[in-house]
This record gives C-alpha cells, sequence and structure tokens, in this order.
C-alpha cells in the first residue's frame, strides 16, 4: 500500500488525532448542527467531558488583550497549530488576518487541519468509542472554510527550526509546543524572531518536559516569562484548563501557563 500522510506520521497515531479532533472540533460541529451521537463501548458520554475550550480561550484571551491598540493585524503564524481550532478563532476574532503560516511536523494533524480549514469538503474524522476501537463522525467542513477563501494559507509540514521562516508577523502563536520537542530554547527564539516590531507572540506551556525528546535537562524552566527580556512588553498572563480524552471514560487534564507579549518597537 503507499504511503499516506497517515501511514508515516513520527509524532501522532489514530488515537491521537481522534483526541485532538475531539477536543477541539467537536463543540464547534455541534454549533454547526451536526448533532450524530458518539457511541461509546461504556454508555453514554457527557460531550462536556470530552470537549475542551482552551483554544477559544486562549483566543479570546489574545483578543480582550490587544483590541484597544492592535485592532486589525494582518497575517499570523502559528507553530504547531495542531487541527487549527485556535487558527479559526483567531480568524474569527480579527477578520483583517489575510495571510496565515502554519508549521506542524505531524502529517496527520497538517492534513486535517487542511480538510478543515482549507479544502471545504464532506469528511470524516475518527473518535474514540473504547480503548482499542475508533469510530468516525462524518463533517461537512464546508461552512468552515468558506469563512476563509480570503485568506492565503501557507502549510509548512516540518519541524520549527531557526531557519524553517524567513518573514515576520503581526502575530505569532506557539502553545503547547516546547515542551515536546528536543530544543525548546531554539523553538522560542525563532517564534520572537519571526514576530515583528510591535507584534504579538502568545507562548504556552503545560510544563510536562519530555525528557525523551529534550536535549538538554537545564532548557527545563519553570516560568516561560524568563524567556523574555525588557525588549518585550507583557501584556497578559493567565492559566487555562486543557483536556485530551485518551479512552472513553479516562482523560488527561493539564493546567496550561499563557503569556502574551508585545514586541518592542525599538
Amino acid at each position: 500500500m503507499a504511503s499516506t500522510p497517515e501511514n508515516d506520521d513520527f509524532y501522532l497515531d489514530e488515537r491521537g488525532l481522534a483526541s485532538y479532533f475531539e477536543c477541539s472540533w467537536l463543540s464547534k460541529f455541534r454549533e454547526l448542527g451536526n448533532a450524530t451521537p458518539l457511541t461509546s463501548a461504556s454508555g453514554k458520554i457527557p460531550e462536556d467531558f470530552i470537549d475542551s475550550p482552551f483554544f477559544a480561550k486562549v483566543a479570546g484571551f489574545v483578543f480582550d488583550n490587544t483590541k484597544e491598540f492592535f485592532p486589525a493585524p494582518q497575517n499570523m503564524l502559528e507553530i504547531g497549530p495542531a487541527l487549527g481550532r485556535t487558527c479559526h478563532q483567531t480568524l474569527q476574532n480579527f477578520p483583517s488576518i489575510t495571510s496565515v503560516t502554519v508549521v506542524e511536523p505531524s502529517k496527520r494533524l497538517l492534513n486535517g487541519f487542511r480538510r478543515l480549514l482549507v479544502e471545504g469538503q464532506i469528511t470524516s474524522f475518527p473518535y474514540i468509542h473504547s480503548l482499542r476501537e475508533f469510530k468516525s463522525l462524518e463533517v461537512d467542513t464546508r461552512r468552515i472554510a468558506d469563512e476563509y477563501r480570503h485568506v492565503d494559507f501557507t502549510l509548512i509540514n516540518e519541524p520549527m527550526q531557526s531557519n524553517t521562516i524567513t518573514g515576520q508577523f503581526d502575530l505569532v502563536y506557539c502553545l503547547n509546543v516546547i515542551d515536546q520537542v528536543t530544543t525548546p530554547i531554539e523553538i522560542v527564539s525563532a517564534a520572537k524572531a519571526c514576530t515583528k516590531r510591535n507584534g504579538i507572540l502568545v507562548l504556552a506551556c503545560s510544563y510536562q518536559w519530555s525528557k525523551k525528546y529534550l536535549e538538554r535537562p537545564q532548557d527545563m524552566v519553570g516560568d516561560i516569562n524568563e524567556y523574555f527580556d525588557t525588549s518585550w512588553e507583557q501584556l497578559g498572563e493567565t492559566n487555562f484548563e486543557y483536556k485530551f480524552r485518551f479512552n472513553e471514560r479516562f482523560s488527561q487534564l493539564f493546567c496550561v501557563h499563557v503569556v502574551l507579549y508585545r514586541k518592542s518597537a525599538l
């Protein structure tokens, strides 16, 4: 069988894709009228156990703390966008954005991002039926993608490094990435370099440092504010819950630290 993005994803298996879809997009498709129930080997599962409002909360936090002086960003970069729910919410909040670049090393996630936000189609995503069994939910992504026909998407399927992106952006996101990579300081430095003067950088971390990835244990900071010096102005700081389901009645709950900075114009 020929290799596909789903077959050779070094980062994410089908369970991971199902978990990302459930926690980030299920509530949106319920809003759009898809009432098809999710089945479970353990009986009916409340969907508020499955859904995670993290993505909408982060986008709202950014909007609330920047709208007065930063009303019309033109472009954005997201490092590790997963299935694009934060991107979707940001485009809803900032309709002025006409160019989006995403850097996502997972082929499964980037393919899902494309189906949801770029192509617009009737497609299906897996969801967790039991510990070892998945089922699928058919969704129509055309209404979502149609809202963004004016947006020029650039999708980059590789890990973020210092030379991955040469341009600069009004708004840069890097959420829940740095504690899952080999060189977190390089990722943060690249994100900072990609932020325009007076631009906004949003950095989030759950501090679940993955020692199997990390090259230098001393890079495990206890406060991501340490990455910023006086050339950056902090605009906000908070913590949000983030849920991620692994089987029908088990999920992990993370406390994610989110900081919002503006790059000095000098």
